[in-house]
């Protein structure tokens, strides 16, 4: 997997290529950045140089590369380099094709999602994605026949785009799906959001977000865990916002497992504060399982200079439990 996060700090200041390129990175690790900037021109490319530098560079080079030719080309040399990738006379990479499938959904995406599911079958949700920006409800009329690995990211894809349009209907989109499906695109949706949003845009969507109760908990739940790993002092707000509410089920113990894993401490310290309670309980319990997983030296030295407490008898119990099994 690339690393491409210095890609972003140029992001509005590079070509249209190096856009185009972080558009198809973002879009396999299955989180697509927003559309890139319209094509500067066209002109002609020289295939023959195109062969031979695709032949003899390999990774981001390549693919900074492929990304420039494409921005400079005409629709002719397009279907050109498509045909070189159909034909053989280029090896098969992930990151090529994808690239090609975002240069072409940007201008046709029903001809670039059936050329890509030919020969890239993994590249669908980027530009399925890209078409529901447009066309939200034909490209999810796609994403539903998607079986396999690839139907609960191409679900995502579609939720992503639909809702980067503003148009309607994503709410009853939502409402259709499976509880597996659903639970996992709220989820996208979710690390999307905050993302491009921050966690203070992100709570506001959560709240305003209209969804069934099922759905509405579990986008609370989703956006605790988001912002438990993102953004402690956020969580600690959306818990003292929300805990208590009709979807304030299991909040505390997802901000604490993520929070725990990456800082134990400041999680355990937040925890103490909370008003004795299950749900407090259960957090502490599910906080020092995942912290002790992570770092279980920390974990157990953390806990034993904290000593007996009563809130923190269900930590005791996992320590306990593992000092046994060793």
């Amino acid at each position: 997997m690339f690393d491409f996060n210095h890609l972003r700090l140029i992001r509005h200041r590079s070509s249209r290529a190096l856009a185009v390129l972080l558009l198809a990175l973002s879009c396999l690790q299955g989180a697509c950045e927003d559309a890139a900037p319209e094509r500067t021109g066209a002109s002609r490319v020289a295939i023959d140089e195109l062969v031979e530098t695709l032949n003899r560079t390999t990774g981001l080079d390549r693919a900074t590369y492929l990304a420039g030719v494409l921005d400079s080309a005409s629709d002719e040399d397009r279907a050109r380099i498509r045909l070189l990738f159909e034909q053989g006379h280029l090896p098969h990479r992930q990151l090529d094709l994808t690239l090609i499938a975002v240069d072409g959904a940007e201008r046709d995406p029903q001809s670039a999602y059936d050329w890509v599911s030919r020969m890239e079958a993994s590249a669908r949700p980027a530009v399925l994605r890209i078409w529901a920006r447009s066309e939200p409800e034909a490209a999810l009329r796609r994403a539903i026949d998607v079986r396999g690995n690839l139907r609960g990211r191409s679900l995502a894809a579609v939720a992503q785009g639909w809702l980067d349009s503003g148009r309607p209907g994503l709410e009853d989109f939502l409402h259709g799906l499976d509880p597996y499906d659903e639970n996992d695109v709220i989820a996208s949706l979710v690390t999307d959001v905050s993302s491009k949003r921050g966690s203070d845009g992100l709570m506001a969507w959560s709240e305003s977000f209209e969804l069934g109760a099922r759905g509405k908990l579990t986008l609370y739940r989703k956006t605790a865990l988001v912002l438990g790993r993102t953004d402690p002092n956020a969580a600690k707000e959306w818990i003292a916002r929300h805990a208590e509410g009709p979807h304030g089920s299991n909040l505390i113990k997802l901000a604490a497992i993520a929070w725990a894993g990456h800082d134990g401490p400041a999680a355990f310290e937040w925890l103490e504060t909370l008003p004795d309670s299950e749900e407090r309980a259960v957090g502490v319990e599910e906080g020092f399982r995942r912290w002790s997983r992570n770092d279980p030296e920390e974990a157990g030295a953390w806990l034993r200079s904290a000593g007996f407490a009563p809130w923190l008898e269900p930590a005791h119990v996992i320590y306990a439990t593992r000092l046994t099994d060793e």
